[in-house]
């Protein structure tokens, strides 16, 4: 259901109090109209306009390649997936080790 374009609004407001937002490609669209789907250059606007840093990503593999040589010690970093999302996680700790 965070495919929804329903949170749209919700999603604005919950990562208010992140420094930076990395948000990927919606997995299967073809599932869900095209009215119904979260909006992601929507919610990236929406989140520069709150100042946050914003991007949209189109795999795992862009993401760690993206955010692996920011990270600096004691960041935290939170995936959020309804799966493994391509071993994002592993990948990750590979990349930063």
């Amino acid at each position: 259901t965070a495919r929804r374009q329903i949170f749209q609004s919700e999603f604005s407001r919950c990562f208010a109090n992140a420094d930076h937002v990395v948000l990927s490609s919606i997995f299967a669209p073809e599932k869900l109209a095209l009215h119904l789907r979260l909006n992601l250059d929507l919610l990236v606007e929406d989140l520069r306009k709150q100042g946050l840093q914003a991007i949209c990503l189109s795999s795992a593999s862009e993401i760690v390649k993206y955010i692996a040589p920011q990270l600096l010690p004691g960041d935290k970093v939170v995936i959020m997936s309804n799966g493994n999302f391509d071993d994002i996680h592993n990948k990750l700790l590979d990349a930063i080790s």
